[in-house]
Parts: structure tokens; sequence; C-alpha cells
């Protein structure tokens, strides 16, 4: 992946990995003030600044901040790409930059490789505003913020503790050549803090000092649940002289004239043999440790049989009962919303609300396939939210062309348009039964027909558009005290259109229409009949901006 921040025409370029539209709701224009920090290099004293963003420029459909800056590259740059000097030079530079951020009471976050930039003379440092660096990882997903920041922080720890940590995650990447916790998903990772699952550094490198060692296993061991201990930790100095003589770098952290590391001679009580067995038994003791630690979380037994049984029958009693009133419930509707409240559920594919709207073996039938459909969808984009499936409304205001399509539009019923974003209320409201309907005393086993027209418009299982012109016959079925579909005739007919050439049309018509989205949608119903109504459109607007 391209570095997040970059330098260009004399301007640094953060990459927010957002479009416009998600850039507008996600109010990041209101952020860019949020800060970030330079530092530089005078008289060889590091001061620090404060920086933000100033302005945004698009380009690919992403969103870029921008502001004045210099040329150079990232942390995670060097640390791919240079040398061993200049890589480890680099990496105790940013453990003694975070270091001064303390001596000198600047609130620095703690950030990873990805969101640190070096000048080319390595006099000057940006840490890019903390907030944009995290939001950008997370939609790109656990693979880039691990490389990017999950190696180099610890979410659990705040401020100067947090700070302490990185320092600690940076030096045993300098003298081990690895990081401490190296899991690539955020829920490995976080198993992993939890457990303590590291090889301390005074098992992993033969001879080291003492007083080095001890602080970065102290570091990397931080309990964020100890408060008194992390305040003592972190008003520690770090031993920075002894972490350059470790590393073969001069005293004052500068690359040795020759450009290569100076050679390290390392002696300890035991011999290398020795401590190669001590360091495997350490490893075993350690594994045998926090696989016990797992094994118990997830064979748990209760000491008291009576109290667990009774307290895991609390639990599901809570948890169900919890589960069962937030479900949807047709009490108190018309046949008329539990028809709308229906076709809401396919649209937006929630057979929770298909099912609680309808009764019956072939109701069921049909529950089941919106299922399979919503399965089907997750299990191809997978975690890529960038590919999430929305309705047609929702995908026309998105204006986000990797999107998937799968919902309704043009929604009638008898010939009426009719709301596609109805949401039945939920059993917690407790909506008092429906007695009577259009002036008539209401009876169990009454029925009530609706003839309902809609298209289904699908892209997300197949690479072009596939729209089915739906005519409905709906039955419903009044039965104790509430109206539930019991039945649907459907007759259609199907079409297809290219996926490539609507996204194209749908962008010049937005383009011509000044980002009008109605006055866009007036001119695509000239080729495309399942283009959504204006009030349908509006419906989805507002959804959207909740």
């Amino acid at each position: 992946m391209n570095a997040l921040v970059f330098f260009r025409n004399d301007k640094f370029y953060f990459n927010t990995c957002l479009n416009s539209k998600a850039f507008a709701r996600a109010r990041f224009a209101e952020r860019l003030e949020e800060k970030g920090y330079l530092c530089s290099k005078e008289n060889g004293v590091w001061k620090f600044s404060s920086f933000s963003f100033s302005e945004t420029e698009e380009e690919n459909d992403f969103i870029y901040l921008t502001a004045p800056g210099f040329d150079g590259q990232t942390l995670a740059s060097i640390i791919e790409k240079s040398d061993e000097a200049e890589k480890t030079f680099a990496l105790a530079l940013t453990v003694k930059l975070y270091e001064q951020s303390l001596i000198q009471n600047v609130k620095l976050d703690a950030v990873g490789a990805g969101g640190i930039f070096f000048s080319s003379d390595f006099n000057r440092a940006l840490f890019v505003p903390s907030l944009f660096f995290k939001t950008a990882l997370n939609v790109l997903g656990s693979g880039e913020y691990t490389l990017n920041q999950g190696l180099y922080i610890n979410p659990n720890l705040k401020g100067e503790n947090a700070v302490r940590y990185t320092q600690c995650a940076l030096s045993y990447r300098i003298l081990t050549g690895r990081f401490p916790y190296e899991e690539n998903t955020y829920e490995k990772q976080d198993e992993d803090f939890r457990d303590r699952n590291f090889i301390h550094i005074k098992n992993q490198v033969y001879g080291l000092k003492t007083t080095l060692a001890d602080f970065i296993d102290d570091g990397l061991l931080q309990n964020p649940l100890s408060k008194e201990a992390l305040k003592s930790f972190a008003v520690k100095q770090f031993p920075l002289e002894t972490l350059y003589m470790e590393a073969g770098l001069e005293n004052d952290g500068s690359i040795p004239e020759s450009g290569k590391l100076n050679s390290v001679e390392r002696k300890a009580s035991v011999s290398v043999e020795e401590f190669e067995r001590q360091r495997q038994r350490a490893i075993e003791k350690k594994n045998s440790l926090v696989n016990k630690k797992r094994w118990i979380r997830k064979h748990r037994t209760p000491v008291t049989a009576a109290a667990a049984v009774f307290a895991v029958l609390a639990v599901v009693c809570i948890s169900y009962y919890s589960s069962w009133i937030r479900k949807p419930s047709t009490a108190g509707l018309t046949s008329l919303e539990v028809v709308r409240a229906y076709y809401t559920g396919i649209n937006v594919l929630d057979s929770d609300i298909t099912k609680h709207c309808s009764d019956g073996k072939s109701m069921k039938e049909r529950d089941k396939v919106i299922s399979n459909i919503y399965a089907s969808i997750k299990q191809m984009i997978g975690m890529d939210v960038n590919r999430e499936s929305q309705s047609p409304a929702k995908w026309l205001n998105y204006n986000q062309m990797s999107f998937r399509i799968f919902g309704l539009s043009n929604f009638n019923v008898n010939g009426n348009p009719e709301k596609l974003y109805f949401y039945a209320p939920s059993r917690k409201e407790k909506k008092s039964p429906l007695l009577e309907e259009n002036g008539q005393k209401l009876h169990d086993s009454d029925t009530a027909v609706y003839s309902v027209k809609y298209y289904l418009v699908n892209n997300a299982l197949s690479p072009e558009i596939k729209v089915e012109d739906y005519t409905d016959t709906v039955t419903l079925t009044y039965k104790k005290d509430r109206w539930l579909i019991t039945s649907i005739e459907s007759k259609f007919t199907e079409s297809s259109y290219d996926t490539e050439e609507f996204c194209r049309d749908y962008k010049k018509a937005l383009a011509d229409s000044s980002d009008d989205l109605k006055s866009a949608a007036m001119v695509l119903r000239e080729k495309y009949d399942f283009i959504p109504a204006d009030e349908e459109l509006e419906q989805a607007a507002v959804l959207i901006t909740r």
C-alpha cells in the first residue's frame, strides 16, 4: 500500500481513505484543526510545535488533507526500504523524540510508523494527528492497521504510558529485528496483550544490559488496571544512551562515520549455549502459562454447581429477554403498515423484520431466501466495507461506486406510492392491539389483500445489474390481536443492465446537474425504469445523515 502521508509539490498529503460523501458525513472538514506535532532540531535541541492540516483536495475519488511540508518519508517506509544503519538510527531517533516530548511536557500521542514522517536529513519530523491516522487505518482494515499502527501501540494504554509502550516496542524491534506482539488482527493482538504473550527481551538478546532489558520488558508488561504502577513507570527516564550503545550507534544516537553500525560485544554470567537453553525453557514456560489461561477461559467450569447453574440461567434468561424485547412486532399496526414493514425488511435485507411480519410455511421459506441472500453477500464482500450492499435509493445518495446494490425501488401498494423505510415498533414499545380497521371491528382469521408493485434491483451477486419488475398479491390474516402476512403470490419480468455503463451514466447525470440528485435521477429515469422515486431518495438521505 502507498503511504498514507507523503510529500508532493511542497506540501504534505494525507489520504483520509474516505470519498467526499463519507468525508462529509464524518464531518472531517470541521476537524481540520485536529493537532499533530512538528519536531525541529535547532542548535542540537529538539523543539516541538503544534501542526494541523489546512486544506483538502480530491484525487482518485478520495479526499486528501494538505499542509505546507518538507521532503522525506515515513518511518514505515524507512523500516521497509532502508539499510540496517539508517533503519536503526530512525527507530532510535523516534524513541528519543518521544522521550523529549515527555521531558518537555508535550502531549504527543503514540502513533505507529505509518504516521511519523522524517525529513531527508532527519532534522525535522511530523507526527500526524492521531484521530485522522486511526480513522484512515480503520477504513483499510486489520492488515494495514497492524503494519502501520498495531505493531507499535497498545490501545489499552493512555497518555504517557502509551508513549512508554511505543518506545519499548521500537527498542524491541531495534534489538531483536521483530516486534513483541505481531498478530495481524485486532482480536488476536488484544488477546496477546491480555495474556502478555511475548518473549521478554532479556530472554531474546544475550548479554543485554539489565537496565535496558528491564525497562523494555516493564514497558511492554504495563497493566492498564494497575494505576499506581502505571503512574510510577511513566515518570522513569528511558535509558537512551544504553540503547544507542546496544544498537551499535554512536553515543549521541548518530550513525558511525563508516556508515555501518558498530559491532557490539556482549558478555553474561552464563555461556551462549546455556543462555539458549534458558531461553527455550522460558519460552516453553510462557507458552504453557498462556495456553492454560486460554484453556481456562474457554472451558471454565463453575466451582459451585448450583450457583453457576443459577447464574448461567439468569444470564441466558436476561439475554434472551433482552433480545426478545428488541424484536419487531406488528401489534398495533394496520394491515397496510405491516405490508410496508415487511417490504422494508426485504429492502434492507433484514430477515428479523420479515420473519416477525409473517406467518406460515410458505412465508418461512421466503425468510430463508432473504437470510441466504444476506449471507451470500456478506461472504462475497468479506471484510471490505467499501463493497457493502446498499438499497438503490441509499446507493444513489452515497455516490460510492464500489458499493453493491440490493433492494427495492418504486414501491407501490394498490397503485399508491408507499414508504420503503418503515420500521415496525419493537416489543419493548408495548403497542396496544389493533381492534378495528377502516371502521370495522376485527375478528380472528379476518383477511386483507393488497396488490404490491416494485422493482427488485441487484448487482450484489452478479457482475451486471439484474432488475426484476414484481407484482405481488399479498394476503394478510388477523391472528389473535395483530395482522400477519400469510401468503404472497408473485409475478415478475426480468431485465439486466451493464454495471459500468450505469455508473458512467449516473456520474455524468450527477455532474451535469451540479450534484443535484433529484435532477440527475430525472435524467436517469429516461433510460432506467428502476431509478427510485424522489420520495424514496429523500427517505434514504434522511436515514444516511442520522
